[in-house]
């Protein structure tokens, strides 16, 4: 076989892996946009797949139902957001910057539109589909708190308190507010400057409350 006949077999066997992953990536992209605009029952497989331009069967062989879909474009959006995290460490070295670039980071990333119409899509389906809320806590706001569990252990002496505690405490001190705000209406949108001095100031309450 020739190099342009290897060639030309390759180009038109079976995708690359990155083709896959590009691939998935907008079928992901495209039911999430489904989704915050029509909402989860409001929204078909049939749809989805029609303007993902892929085969129904090909929704269920990789993600296996509508629920899973569902999660799977949490988890993206999740995966993207901890991937902007720094490190956990083996020694302390600075925990208060550690703290004020994640909680910059979540506090702009809830307050984002699309993460907004997310939450309101979750707590309005949650009292008929209650997997639903389970799928989405799980595959986003857990797996943020759990890397915050990491970097914080990472900087607590022996016998400090819970780790988890702190984590979820954390979180909460950054989010709730402004969120609860935002997705109220009545909170204006806030530019990197204001995130910074809201965040330094949560991050110092929570500091102090290690030390007491």
């Amino acid at each position: 076989m020739t190099d342009l006949m290897k060639k030309t077999v390759g180009k038109a066997g079976r995708p690359s892996r990155g083709e896959m992953a590009g691939r998935r990536g907008q079928l992901l992209a495209k039911a999430l946009e489904l989704f915050t605009k029509q909402g989860f029952a409001g929204t078909s497989l049939d749809q989805i797949a029609s303007q993902a331009h892929v085969a129904k069967r090909t929704i269920y062989e990789q993600f296996g139902g509508k629920e899973e879909l569902f999660a799977a474009t949490i988890e993206q959006a999740a995966t993207a957001l901890i991937s902007r995290f720094p490190t956990p460490k083996a020694r302390c070295t600075d925990l208060k910057q550690d703290l004020q670039e994640i909680g910059c980071l979540v506090l702009d990333h809830v307050l984002q539109p699309r993460s907004l119409a997310i939450y309101r899509l979750v707590v309005g389906e949650s009292g008929r589909q209650p997997k639903l809320a389970r799928l989405f806590y799980e595959h986003g706001p857990a797996r943020v708190i759990s890397c915050v569990v990491s970097l914080i252990a990472s900087y607590l002496p022996e016998g400090a308190p819970e780790p988890v505690c702190l984590a979820r405490d954390f979180i909460a001190q950054v989010v709730l507010e402004k969120q609860q705000r935002a997705l109220m209406g009545f909170a204006g949108k806030m530019d990197r400057a204001e995130i910074a001095d809201e965040v330094a100031r949560n991050v110092t309450n929570f500091l102090a409350t290690l030390q007491k």
